[in-house]
């Protein structure tokens, strides 16, 4: 998959990179669009299960996941808690259309960050959870991976 987001060099830091999860294509395209919308972010990954989002997240290398709760086969609630006992520095937000306080204590106690309703998602609601939630600057030399 090629870049969605570009840097002139003029950017303190580049935008943290996303792995987008969800069983409905209609819905991956909407993510695509709206995390291209966002100044923060760009999508680097995308994946229709659980299990694709574990196998994606370690050829993409994503700081932020934004995974919905509800698929079929491993669902967000699982893979979430996979995923941060495999790569905790990444930062894991559920999206579902079922308001937050409504679904499972499960969904709450999975290791996500933060969990949003579909129906409120915007750019400036990514770009703010993030800055909410991503870990503390680094120098520049430390940010290079191996």
């Amino acid at each position: 998959m090629s870049s969605l987001a570009s840097h002139d060099g003029l950017d303190p830091a580049p935008r943290a990179r996303v792995l987008a999860v969800d069983d409905h294509d209609p819905f991956l395209g909407a993510l695509r669009i709206l995390i291209r919308r966002t100044r923060l972010l760009q999508l680097v990954g995308e994946a229709g299960s659980g299990e694709r989002a574990l196998e994606a997240a370690h050829d993409c290398h994503p700081e932020l996941i934004l995974m919905d709760v509800h698929m079929s086969g491993m669902g967000g609630v699982a893979a979430a808690r996979a995923f941060k006992a495999r790569r905790q520095a990444a930062v894991v937000v559920l999206i579902s259309t079922t308001p937050p306080d409504e679904l499972s204590p499960q969904a709450a106690m999975c290791g996500a960050e933060e969990i949003l309703w579909k129906s409120d998602l915007r750019p400036e609601l990514l770009d703010a959870m993030w800055l909410r939630h991503r870990p503390p600057p680094t120098p520049a030399g430390d940010r290079q991976r191996a």
